[in-house]
C-alpha cells in the first residue's frame, strides 16, 4: 500500500533463538470501499537494518452501523440523559468529547455533557445529556467525527414540553353515573410537582374533584381523583 501506519505491539508471546511471536494491534487504515492490500514491515528498534517483511495484509472497509439509543424523547428544556451505541464508529484516535461531536437540531452538546462510556474496535457507546430546544417537536441528531467530518450518523429525537401534561391509562376506565364515590387513578406524563395544583381534569364538560398526587416517578405523576356525576350513561372524553 501507500503511506505508513504504525501498529502497537501489545505483547511478546514468545521469544526464542530462531523465532519471536508478537501480538500486534493494527492501526486505523482508511478504506472508503472494498478492501486494500498493504505490506507489513517489522523493524527492531535497536537493529533497523534487520527489518522483516511479509507481503500482504488486507484491510476491509467497514460501514458505520445504525445508532441504538436508550431514549427517543425528552424535555425541551434539556437535561435528558441517554446512551447512544454506534457500531464501527470511525475515528483516527480513541474517541472522546474532543474528537466526537453531537448536535440536536443544530444545537451542539457541550463537552461536559458528552462522554465515551465504552469503546471497542466494533462499537462505541456514548453517554449524552441533551441540550435545550426552542420548541417541542422532532429534531435530527447528528453524531460526527471531528477528525473526519464526512463521517456522520443521524437519528431522530423528540422534544416535548413538560408544561403540557398528557393523560394516560385511567383506572378504572368505567364507573357509576353517580360519580363522587368512584376513585380513579391516572398517570400524567411530563407533569411536575410544581404544576400539579394547576391541573384540572374534566369528564365531558364536568370537572373532577379531589385531585391529589399519590406517586411520582421521573416524568410521570400518578393522580387520584373523584369522578363527577354524569347526566346519562355513555362514553365521555
Amino acid at each position: 500500500g501507500t503511506g505508513a501506519a504504525f501498529g502497537t505491539i501489545v505483547s511478546i508471546l514468545s521469544n526464542e533463538e530462531t523465532e519471536t511471536k508478537l501480538k500486534v494491534l493494527t492501526p486505523q487504515y482508511v478504506v472508503a470501499t472494498g478492501s486494500a492490500d498493504v505490506s507489513v514491515t517489522v523493524t527492531p528498534v535497536m537493529q533497523t537494518d534487520k527489518a522483516a517483511k511479509f507481503p500482504l495484509f488486507v484491510f476491509n472497509a467497514v460501514i458505520m452501523g445504525t445508532p441504538v439509543v436508550s431514549v427517543t424523547k425528552g424535555s425541551m428544556f434539556g437535561g435528558t440523559k441517554m446512551t447512544v451505541n454506534i457500531p464501527f464508529f470511525p475515528v483516527a484516535v480513541i474517541p472522546s468529547a474532543g474528537t466526537v461531536g453531537f448536535s440536536f437540531g443544530g444545537v451542539a452538546v457541550a463537552t461536559a455533557n458528552l462522554t465515551v462510556s465504552d469503546y471497542t474496535l466494533t462499537q462505541t457507546l456514548f453517554s449524552v445529556i441533551t441540550p435545550p430546544a426552542t420548541s417541542p417537536g422532532d429534531v435530527t441528531v447528528k453524531v460526527f467525527s471531528k477528525v473526519d467530518t464526512t463521517k456522520v450518523k443521524t437519528f431522530t429525537f423528540k422534544y416535548v414540553d413538560p408544561r403540557a401534561p398528557a393523560l394516560l391509562s385511567p383506572k378504572p376506565s368505567r364507573g357509576c353515573m353517580a360519580g363522587a364515590s368512584e376513585r380513579l387513578s391516572t398517570t400524567l406524563l411530563y407533569a411536575t410537582a410544581a404544576n400539579i395544583g394547576d391541573i384540572s381534569v374534566t369528564f365531558g364538560a364536568s370537572p373532577a374533584t379531589g385531585i391529589t398526587l399519590v406517586a411520582t416517578d421521573g416524568d410521570s405523576n400518578t393522580l387520584s381523583l373523584s369522578t363527577p356525576v354524569a347526566a346519562a350513561a355513555g362514553t365521555v372524553t
